[in-house]
């Protein structure tokens, strides 16, 4: 018997932002320029990881105090390692530190909050993954008990210290 098909979805429902979600991208003005907060690429994100490392680390830390950070802490979090931290703009917003460095109150905070949007989803996502593996290793060092023994020698077989076993018995 046949079926009815499928009516195809219309543009702009189910699906239709994928590839914003897959590689996230945010348009913004700021400092008159008209730029693109992007998410970085996988060779890229390996480049600018040990910039981020420090930052990481204080996210680790952050995490143990709250779920879900409040804007004072991100804003602590970014000013803790400014330098770092404005190189990491430059990169994903395809401009350059000095460019970052001049910006006013305003255009600066909305950079940063599109890095945020854009980017620190990851970035949050790798702390807690490693505060959840650093408390799964914790608690099995704990459980781990005491280490086994060596194992014991050998059973000797030699012909001249054993006994010679007869057939049949």
């Amino acid at each position: 018997m046949a079926s009815r098909a499928k009516k195809k979805p219309k543009p702009g429902t189910e699906g239709a932002d994928d590839l914003q979600v897959l590689h996230p991208e945010l348009p913004l003005s700021v400092g008159g320029r008209d730029l693109v907060m992007r998410e970085y690429g996988f060779i890229e994100g390996l480049r600018v990881r040990p910039i981020i490392e420090p930052m990481l680390k204080d996210m680790e830390a952050l995490i143990g105090l709250t779920t879900q950070p409040t804007n004072d802490q991100v804003l602590d979090l970014m000013g803790n390692h400014i330098d770092e931290f404005q190189e990491l703009l430059a990169v994903a917003s395809d401009t350059d530190v000095a460019f970052v460095a001049g910006l006013n109150q305003t255009d600066g905070t909305r950079l940063a909050d599109a890095w945020w949007k854009v980017n620190g989803p990851f970035y949050w996502r790798t702390a807690i993954s490693r505060v959840a593996v650093a408390r799964v290793q914790a608690r099995a060092g704990k459980a781990g008990g005491a280490t086994s023994t060596p194992p014991s020698s050998g059973t000797a077989t030699e012909s001249a210290t054993s006994d010679a076993t007869h057939a049949g018995s």
